[in-house]
């Protein structure tokens, strides 16, 4: 039954009401270039803002988006706290996994490797870069 509101996600929270069936087990991920994401899932949905600092650093800030009947719920205060904790957690334990790799990757003699196929969509943003420094080049060069 689409609209029982005691249906829950694998992840226990209530499912996002208007959901049609099979939708209850879906997530979905958007990237929009250069610096935008969005993800939704059958509770919840994040975007995530993401500000360059420098040409090597960014500033990321997720936003999480509850359905309003959750938050207005007697206990939605603290599943939005569990929810925000939960996601903090998973993020912060990415870091570490990066940071070896980002070295590496700066070391004098590293060279780029191939991508896989299940990483086309950082071959986009690759891609979107670059038709933007060759932009960016053809106008200096104008001058």
């Amino acid at each position: 039954m689409p609209d029982d509101p005691k249906r829950e996600s694998s992840s226990g929270l209530p499912l996002i009401p208007s959901l049609k069936e099979g939708q209850d087990r879906q997530a979905l991920a958007s990237v929009v270039l250069p610096a935008f994401c969005w993800i939704n899932t059958p509770s919840v949905a994040f975007w995530y803002q993401i500000e360059p600092s420098a040409h090597d650093a960014f500033t990321l800030t997720i936003h999480t988006l509850l359905p309003r009947p959750l938050l207005e719920s007697p206990d939605g205060a603290s599943v939005a706290a569990s929810v925000g904790g939960i996601i903090e957690a998973i993020h912060l334990e990415d870091v570490p996994a990066n940071a070896g790799p980002w070295q590496a990757l700066k070391a004098p003699l590293a060279q780029a490797g191939w991508l896989t196929p299940l990483e086309e969509a950082i071959w986009l943003v690759n891609q979107w870069w670059l038709d933007r420094m060759d932009d960016e080049f053809e106008a200096h060069s104008a001058n």
